[in-house]
């Protein structure tokens, strides 16, 4: 006799469970560029970019999970100068161009 387990776990790319697990502002694109490389999986080699998309979305759901996710994404869509990526760059290429035009 073999044992099932009670709650099967489900397939993380399961696309019904991704669409499920999408903001819902986000399902129409999903839907539509796994539909486009549905259709282009016809060929086995397309199938590969049908895994591959599921891949993405499913790290983006698990990602958008982290509390620090929303400020990363803030702060990568955030202006140069506006608290970037290397401020203190910015700083010091600023003050190097200041003192190469005041020379």
């Amino acid at each position: 006799m073999s044992a099932l387990a009670a709650d099967p776990v489900p397939d993380p790319l399961d696309p019904a469970g991704i669409l499920h697990d999408l903001p819902e502002e986000e399902r129409a694109s999903f839907l539509e560029e796994y539909r486009r490389r549905l259709s282009a999986a016809a060929d086995p080699a397309g199938w590969k970019l049908v895994l591959r998309l599921l891949r993405v979305y499913r790290g983006h759901i698990e990602d958008m999970k982290n509390p620090d996710y929303w400020e990363a994404v803030a702060a990568a869509q955030a202006p140069a100068g506006a608290g970037g990526f290397w401020p203190e760059l910015e700083d010091r290429i600023r003050e190097e161009i200041e003192r190469r035009q005041s020379a």
